[in-house]
């Protein structure tokens, strides 16, 4: 159908033409988006159990990978903002491994636990 209108589109260039074969190519673009969705949740579904293959599954998504890509990560310490990724995993090193023991130190999870 969207070629149909866009053929449509090219031979009159009509402002209904070009606004009926908009849209079908945003129908067809979110059908196409809905469908990735669904199959890549079938996927990482299939594959929670095995680690090899979810990772495969996940790099199937396009995500960055560590050969050659910079990081677009930003992160804030002391008011001073990062993209340097060593400096950025010190940040999450230092946040999780200090998770514990903030967690205990809050007042409301005292009353909780005694």
């Amino acid at each position: 159908m969207r070629e149909k209108r866009l053929k449509q589109l090219e031979s009159t260039r009509l402002q209904i033409h070009e606004e009926l074969y908009k849209e079908a190519k945003y129908s067809v673009m979110k059908l196409i988006k809905d469908k990735k969705n669904q199959f890549y949740k079938l996927k990482l579904k299939e594959n929670i159990g095995k680690p090899k293959e979810l990772w495969k599954a996940l790099k199937s998504l396009g995500l960055p990978s560590k050969k050659g890509s910079i990081s677009k990560i930003c992160l804030q310490k002391n008011d001073k903002i990062s993209f340097d990724d060593k400096t950025n995993s010190n940040t999450f090193k230092e946040f999780y491994c200090n998770l514990a023991n903030d967690l205990l130190n809050y007042p409301h999870l005292q009353t909780i636990l005694e």
